[in-house]
């Protein structure tokens, strides 16, 4: 004979697995979605590494050649100039060291954006094959979800068998 509070208890199961299976497919889905984002982040910061930067270094370059030139040429007229009068050139030859400093340090972030682009390429195919173990984790949840809903139809289907093959009245055996 099947008790009420049997039946009960076989939906509240019931209703565990479907509350399960939601879960393990929201959390597929949102294992997909991070690493679509990350993807897409690793690619803006290749392009960014790759074409961005490279142009804005190249370009800044082209900006601080002109004014070391500008400065040097300044050095040198001032020499010209003031060469007989006595009188200093300090503040044109800060300009000049200034220029040539800063001129350099363009030139060893441009060699570092290089070193870093190669560098990118490795570890963006290391995260490559991270991101596909992980997607390949999340395919994972969508056969554990077929497995609690299989689980779950067998348990509806055998709850369905037990409620036909008990009697109806007690007194009927």
């Amino acid at each position: 004979m099947m008790d009420q509070s049997e039946g009960k208890a076989n939906i509240r199961e019931i209703e565990a697995l479907d509350r399960a299976k939601r879960a393990l497919l929201e959390c597929r889905a949102s294992l997909h979605l991070a690493v679509a984002e990350g993807h897409s982040e690793v690619q803006k910061m290749r392009y960014t590494l790759e074409e961005v930067l490279p142009a804005r270094l190249k370009s800044e370059r082209r900006v601080l050649q002109r004014k070391f030139d500008e400065a040097k040429a300044d050095l040198v007229r001032a020499e010209i100039v003031r060469d007989g009068m006595g009188v200093s050139c300090e503040s044109e030859r800060r300009n000049l060291e200034k220029a040539k400093r800063l001129l350099e340090r363009n030139q060893r972030r441009y060699e570092a954006m290089k070193k870093w682009s190669s560098r990118l390429e490795q570890e963006f195919l290391l995260f490559q094959a991270s991101m596909q173990s992980i997607s390949g984790r999340a395919d994972e949840l969508s056969r554990g979800s077929d497995l609690i809903e299989r689980s779950r139809n067998l348990i509806i289907d055998y709850l369905e068998v037990q409620v036909k093959q008990t009697p109806k009245h007690p007194e009927e055996q």
